[in-house]
């Protein structure tokens, strides 16, 4: 087993622990009005939506007749675990709770919106990453030198940790947090004139 894989088992357990109470009931309250739905609409896009397992036990899903050409939206699910076999063109992952996506590869954007507690593994490659309102997501990328090349995005949110393998041993995982104070000065900008420089604060991040 990886030191990835068993990062992500210690940090599920700590979950399941802190939501013990819950089962059936939190999933009842958690639960969206409308039905259920899975899947393909038109020829390039999957939906998922609507989908809920309880804390205890993960809904476990799969996608595995996806193709590059094709997008994907997660929407409104909880307790769910979704396993996406093959290249998509993208993938948006919007208003889930507790919800953990393993996907191949992206060809343009993996986007996380409006999400809280929602772990998301990149084993190949995702040239940009964008998580926007979102609080404690957990960004896995798998492949050492995809990892590299990722561009992660972030706005108004909280406790976004990257984790990555390690330049000294692939089999070690590096675990960093995205910084979420900054502070901006105004500097010359060679032109005599001025503009605003933005930098993490050191203190924070």
């Amino acid at each position: 087993m990886s030191t990835l894989t068993k990062k992500k088992a210690e940090a599920e357990e700590r979950r399941l622990k802190k939501e013990s109470g819950g089962t059936a009931a939190a999933a009842a309250a958690a639960s969206p009005n409308e039905a259920p739905v899975l899947m393909q609409e038109g020829d390039k896009r999957w939906i998922v939506r609507n989908q809920v397992g309880v804390p205890s036990k993960k809904l476990r899903l799969e996608l595995d007749k996806v193709n590059m050409r094709q997008a994907v939206r997660i929407e409104n699910c909880r307790f769910v675990y979704l396993q996406i076999k093959g290249k998509v063109n993208s993938i948006t992952v919007v208003n889930c709770n507790k919800v953990q996506v393993a996907l191949d590869s992206v060809v343009s954007s993996l986007d996380v919106l409006k999400c809280e507690g929602c772990d998301v593994q990149v084993d190949n490659s995702a040239p940009t990453v964008s998580i926007e309102n979102s609080n404690s997501i957990n960004l896995y990328l798998v492949n050492p030198a995809e990892a590299r090349a990722t561009k992660i995005v972030t706005a108004c949110s909280s406790s976004v940790n990257v984790n990555f393998p390690s330049a000294a041993d692939s089999e070690e995982t590096v675990e960093r947090a995205i910084p979420e104070q900054f502070v901006s000065r105004i500097v010359p900008d060679g032109a005599r004139g001025y503009k605003i420089e933005t930098k993490a604060n050191e203190t924070f991040s």
